[in-house]
């Protein structure tokens, strides 16, 4: 068990609001993923939300699987530790956020659209056939482990912290929650509760910033404490350690690589309505993450500069995770400290439902129907990913009850990984006609599996690499130059395959006809799709036909 945080003193009025506060959000929360439950039909329902959410609601989606214990809560007692260099942080994330949208999700969802797409897998069988399909599982699967666990630390501390239960209870309670609206109603209830706890969260940090800086005289009086206790507070970076130029080099590749390319980012972009809405969503999301995550950041300096002045004690007490809760109880009303639990349970909430989907998506689609029964019904499916939601909520239950350190080093693992393994094979396959199924497979296996050798040895047994560089740095390499030179070496897609997957690179009459030849039945609606286009050419030439024609022919 946690040891035990540092309370600030709270009447059992104050605890009952913080209480209701949290129960309240729960009980909403349950509401929509009841109503959610009616929209779901099949699995493309279930775990694309049936690829028709608005622009509005994919953009909350979409930044809630970023906005989660570590871009809310973490980052706010990391800046609390490390001071002002922490906030060039910031920027990494944010770049890949809206490179992922650009890069990525501007070509995806064209072909998740004309192929029945559901999972990152089911795109890497598409454009490399079924091993590279294999090869995709891996990474998927490790990265919602790692990112899972960290969610619900954070939850625990959560609830610890501000509503008083145990450790233990807190986790089980809200585990019970979000696992049952994401049980009901997939990923619509998902994407549905994402954008009201959006709206929360980003309520929440515009009204603790004002007060946080107001009880310290002002941004410029709580520059001026953190400066007058200690200068590498308020430096863009230091020689060594966690902001030095080292570090952030190494972020910059391995932690903006991999918020672009994390799994369930990615699945985002199986779920717009409209090809259109990317061309405002990279913008969008850029503006969106830095209003929450540099709100939390700047939270957190606030806090460290009332601690420097005397004003609060110690808030990173048992670790900066409890920062965030422990800066709540302390600067705010009961009433806004209720609001406060609902809007970090939300970030925290957010991120962690998408991962057990993204989970039981993988098995169930990927694993289930792709090689035991291809041939189940779409009622079947559906009821065997509800049961797997559960199943990965209690194995991330499970982990929780003994979290290994910082929630920030779970999701930079995560982010690592990601960076190691999806990154270069997903945009090389979008972008590089020469990538081949063999290059697809070793990266994606080979990245993973170096990411998570550095990765351990850095955490587990203290190895630091060379000069301070981050690990995933390495791993982030390797990935590339794996699946760059295996694609220089090995035999590349046929034709016919490339033009179905990438048509962007084709003219429009071979990709119709490659499309009507896929190969992997197993995706469907490309035939019904080349039907389609075959009609709209007929009309085409029997227009142009008559245009030709005189217009008296007598």
């Amino acid at each position: 068990m946690l040891v035990d945080v540092m309370q600030a003193p709270i009447t059992p009025e104050t605890r009952t609001m913080l209480t209701a506060g949290f129960i309240v959000y729960c009980v909403l929360m349950l509401i929509i993923g009841g109503i959610a439950s009616r929209y779901i039909k099949d699995i493309r329902d279930f775990f694309v939300a049936g690829g028709r959410l608005g622009f509005w609601v994919l953009l909350f989606t979409y930044m809630a699987t970023f906005m989660s214990g570590m871009g809310y809560m973490a980052v706010c007692g990391t800046c609390y530790k490390l001071g002002w260099g922490f906030l060039m942080e910031t920027y990494w994330p944010a770049i890949g956020i809206s490179a992922s949208a650009l890069v990525i999700g501007s070509r995806i969802i064209r072909l998740a659209k004309k192929h029945n797409l559901i999972t990152i897998p089911d795109y890497y069988e598409l454009r490399w056939g079924s091993l590279a399909r294999i090869g995709a599982i891996v990474p998927v699967l490790a990265i919602a482990v790692f990112y899972v666990i960290g969610q619900y630390k954070a939850l625990g501390i959560i609830l610890q912290s501000l509503v008083g239960w145990p450790y233990e209870v807190a986790v089980v309670v809200a585990t019970i929650i979000f696992m049952a609206y994401t049980f009901m109603g997939g990923l619509y209830a998902v994407a549905w509760t994402d954008y009201i706890q959006g709206w929360i969260l980003l309520i929440g940090i515009t009204i603790l910033l004002p007060i946080v800086y107001s009880m310290a005289g002002g941004p410029e009086a709580a520059f001026t404490a953190l400066k007058n206790s200690d200068p590498n507070l308020v430096a863009p970076w230091s020689p060594a350690g966690p902001t030095s130029w080292p570090v952030w080099i190494s972020f910059l590749v391995a932690v903006g690589l991999g918020t672009f390319s994390l799994p369930h980012t990615i699945h985002r972009h199986w779920m717009a309505r409209k090809v259109g809405y990317y061309k405002w969503l990279p913008l969008a999301a850029l503006l969106w993450w830095l209003w929450g995550h540099y709100g939390s950041k700047y939270a957190g300096l606030g806090g460290r500069a009332l601690t420097e002045m005397g004003i609060l004690p110690n808030l990173a007490v048992p670790d900066p995770d409890y920062v965030l809760p422990n800066l709540c109880l302390y600067v705010l009303p009961p009433a806004l400290a209720a609001f406060m639990v609902a809007a970090i349970a939300a970030a925290v909430m957010s991120t962690a439902d998408s991962l057990i989907i993204l989970a039981a998506n993988t098995v169930v689609r990927d694993i289930y129907q792709r090689y035991i029964n291809p041939r189940a019904s779409e009622r079947k499916l559906v009821w065997l990913s509800r049961a797997f939601v559960v199943v990965f909520a209690l194995i991330g239950l499970a982990f929780a009850f003994k979290p290994p350190g910082w929630i920030i080093f779970l999701v930079w693992g995560a982010c690592g990984t990601a960076a190691s393994s999806i990154a270069a094979t997903i945009v090389f396959g979008l972008y590089w006609k020469r990538t081949t199924p063999a290059a697809a497979f070793a990266g994606t296996v080979g990245g993973t599996a170096i990411a998570l050798i550095l990765g351990g040895l850095n955490r587990f047994a203290g190895v630091q690499m060379p000069g301070g560089w981050y690990p995933f740095f390495f791993s982030t390499i390797a990935g590339f130059l794996i699946t760059f030179i295996v694609s220089l070496v090995t035999k590349p897609s046929p034709p016919e395959v490339l033009e179905r997957s990438m048509p962007w690179a084709f003219k429009p009459s071979s990709t119709a006809q490659a499309s009507s030849n896929t190969p992997q039945g197993f995706l469907l609606n490309s035939g019904k799709k080349s039907k389609d286009y075959e009609k709209e050419k007929a009309a085409v030439l029997r227009e142009a036909a008559l245009k030709l024609l005189p217009l008296n022919p007598l």
